[in-house]
């Protein structure tokens, strides 16, 4: 008998740095893990596989076998002893289980031979996951497992290389905002304390036409914001760096002095965001650096003199009223807005 895949197999996990993986929140190990479970499935409900364990949705030899595969695969991989992830270590090791099945002609095997595909492909680029809660968790995604059990799909997802590639370039492109007027900025904290501190949070100012795109560019970025991380918030007022998944108090009276002036909770909350923000862009998080100008739009909204508020579920600057329950539904399907002074201060001639 050969053992082809199994061999396979065996090279494409002893070619992976499993000290290197991370749980990251690109677009293309979401689809991965979407389509592995789409197939793990598919193939227990063709072929009424019962797992022996509740380990759903890693398929293992002996559930297909109803015995214990003759083969150790630990001889043929050696490279298994060295993760150290329990549930990496497990899926590895019923990855190769199922290359075993494919050269002993096993037939669920043999029309399923990309069972687990997917996930070596997920390790292959640097991807992790975890599974906590009945839940398979990818980055910010989660993805709850009882309801993708019950759920037989038959449409595959293209996880081409080129395909994947190209899912995380557009996701990058789309939700990377440079500073639209090319400023060189070396701290990013002491840059937006000298912006809070100059603006005169108690001046009245006119509404301008400008403010109605800055607040509209805003809710745009905050929905591309809670699209890309998987929130489900109901507000686009987020605090970034705790979505992120990083806390960050700042000693606001030594640092920024004039938060304590705002007299607007919602404003004052905006400011302390962008500051707590741009506190983790100087420590070099890539993350916070990749939703850096999340705010941008609200600071120069303030900085033009415009103010925000919240009442009755509805979201109001100047004339302009948006209903909470609806923001996110418009936002997402706005164009970009270039809101760099010269065409703002165009617009508001």
């Amino acid at each position: 008998m050969q053992n082809d895949y199994l061999i396979s197999a065996a090279e494409r996990i002893s070619s992976i740095d499993f000290d290197n993986i991370r749980n990251q929140d690109y677009a293309s190990h979401h689809l991965l893990v979407q389509e592995f479970l789409r197939r793990a499935t598919r193939v227990i409900h063709e072929y009424s596989i019962t797992l022996k364990t509740l380990r759903y949705p890693f398929i293992s030899a002996s559930d297909v076998m109803d015995r214990e595969l003759d083969i150790d695969v630990l001889q043929w991989c050696p490279k298994l002893e060295e993760i150290h992830n329990g549930t990496i270590k497990y899926m590895c090791r019923y990855y190769l289980e199922w290359s075993a099945l494919i050269d002993k002609g096993i037939s669920v095997a043999l029309e399923h031979k990309d069972l687990y595909e997917p996930l070596i492909q997920l390790l292959e680029r640097g991807g992790s996951f975890t599974i906590r809660q009945n839940s398979m968790i990818v980055g910010e995604a989660t993805f709850h497992l009882p309801t993708y059990r019950d759920k037989v799909i038959m449409e595959h997802n293209d996880i081409s290389e080129q395909h994947l590639d190209q899912l995380d370039l557009e996701q990058d492109m789309e939700i990377k905002w440079e500073n639209e007027d090319g400023l060189i900025i070396t701290s990013y904290l002491e840059y937006a304390q000298t912006r809070i501190t100059s603006i005169n949070f108690m001046l009245e100012q006119p509404e301008k036409k400008s403010h109605l795109i800055l607040l509209n560019e805003f809710l745009r970025r905050a929905a591309y914001f809670e699209r890309f991380l998987y929130l489900s918030i109901g507000s686009p007022f987020v605090n970034a760096v705790e979505a992120l998944g990083y806390s960050y108090t700042l000693e606001i009276e030594e640092g920024c002095p004039a938060i304590q002036s705002i007299e607007s909770e919602l404003i004052k909350s905006v400011c302390i965001n962008y500051l707590e923000l741009s506190a983790l862009v100087d420590q070099k998080v890539r993350k916070a650096r990749k939703y850096y100008n999340l705010y941008e739009p609200m600071i120069k909204l303030f900085e033009r003199g415009g103010k925000v508020i919240l009442m009755d579920n509805n979201i109001i600057a100047g004339s302009e009223m948006i209903p909470l329950a609806d923001w996110y539904v418009d936002a997402i399907t706005n164009s970009p807005e270039d809101i760099s002074d010269r065409n703002l201060n165009e617009i508001d001639k």
